[in-house]
């Protein structure tokens, strides 16, 4: 408000250190707030399914892809995992009304159901330590689908099949394409996937805000003729479209988050500064859904782009200042402040960390730009035009 005043009206004394430790003081308030609301609410009704030690009868709404049980399982014989809210539970003929977010181990029945599908099933349930995401677990039967997919959850897994069907006769490497477009790295070989993760390109095998980065770049490319609100209007369907389309990834809702403050900032005519979009992001989620804090995807990306904002720049200008190339140096200190920037996050999940990993990040970061707006576009050819898709 201060600064699209003709004067600015900023105090020195919001500049000292009171106000930042009240505000953070009411931050912590708040998100301890919406964690005590939030973990009532997914409690509730619960008790007498999670005491009940026979079959339940459950409804569950699918929220995410099913993936084989174990890694590189075949499909037949074998579970698969996937995520779901509980909605009804059903012992001794009283149905109970919740909203407890599950994980559901079930027989290969529950692996081609769609995202925002309502399924019933017998089940036995198992309650998960308090803290973690899921409330229980629901070792399931066979479903019996009680309501469809929304048409958008039904469209956007189209394009995914599709995509992975595109790739279909090409080698074996091509199946990194659906992972780097949609995130689909169902069809990733393991010994590539572990090769990757070996020289730290591992987060190609996912979307990541990168994706999303680069989508809203080309948006705002695209847009730039238009009026704020119309352009603004535009550049939030299209990332609404995106997450839909390759599902609520931790670092994808970071991003896309990170992105509407920016388009905000754009309609409000106020300049787009990263860092302040990013805190503004991280707050939001944060007292959104608590839990995603504990999402390692989610402190990668926000520690890997707050290590973009505030190191890339500074590192590539010290090597510049040590006779580094122009060209060269950006190259170079773009993946190292990342990987310096995730350390912390990156040490409790493997403490041995490939040194060798900031130079492969460096060689593959020319190719990702064109090879994600390529998947993308082939994506949404493939329901309409498959050949094009596929060449």
């Amino acid at each position: 408000r201060g600064a699209r005043r003709p004067r600015r009206r900023h105090r020195p004394r919001w500049q000292t250190a009171t106000p930042t430790l009240a505000l953070g003081a009411l931050l912590a308030m708040l998100a301890t707030a919406s964690v005590s609301v939030q973990d009532a609410q997914r409690t509730s009704g619960l008790g007498p399914a999670l005491g009940w030690s026979g079959t339940t009868a459950v409804t569950v709404r699918i929220t995410s892809s099913a993936r084989p049980l174990a890694s590189g399982a075949p499909r037949d014989g074998g579970r698969v995992r996937l995520e779901g809210v509980l909605t009804q539970t059903g012992v001794r003929g009283v149905h109970t009304q919740t909203q407890a977010p599950v994980v559901v181990i079930g027989p290969t029945s529950w692996a081609d159901l769609v995202p925002g599908t309502t399924v019933s099933a017998a089940a036995h349930l198992r309650a998960l330590p308090r803290g973690e995401r899921p409330v229980a677990i629901l070792q399931a039967q066979d479903p019996t689908t009680v309501a469809g997919a929304p048409w958008w959850q039904q469209s956007a897994h189209t394009v995914r099949a599709t995509l992975v069907a595109g790739t279909a006769g090409l080698p074996p490497h091509a199946g990194l394409l659906p992972g780097i477009g949609v995130g689909q790295d169902t069809q990733v070989p393991p010994a590539l996937a572990d090769a990757m993760r070996q020289v730290s390109l591992g987060h190609l095998l996912a979307v990541s805000g990168a994706h999303v980065a680069i989508v809203l770049t080309g948006v705002l490319a695209a847009s730039a003729g238009l009026r704020p609100g119309v352009r603004a209007s535009f550049c939030l369907t299209v990332l609404a479209g995106l997450v839909i389309l390759v599902g609520p990834d931790p670092s994808v809702i970071r991003a896309a988050a990170m992105g509407s403050v920016v388009v905000l900032a754009l309609l409000l005519g106020r300049g787009a500064a990263a860092l302040p979009a990013l805190a503004g992001a991280v707050v939001v989620l944060v007292l959104a859904d608590p839990w995603i804090a504990r999402e390692a995807g989610f402190a990668l990306s926000v520690c890997a782009t707050a290590g973009l904002i505030l190191g890339a720049g500074p590192l590539s200008d010290l090597l510049v200042r040590k006779r580094c190339p122009p060209l060269l140096a950006p190259a170079i200190a773009i993946p190292l402040a990342a990987q310096l920037a995730c350390l912390p996050v990156l040490v409790l999940l493997d403490p041995a960390i490939a040194t060798y990993g900031v130079l492969a990040n460096a060689l593959v970061a020319p190719v990702i730009p064109p090879l994600t707006v390529l998947v993308l576009t082939a994506a949404v050819l493939g329901p309409v035009w498959p050949g094009g898709a596929h060449a």
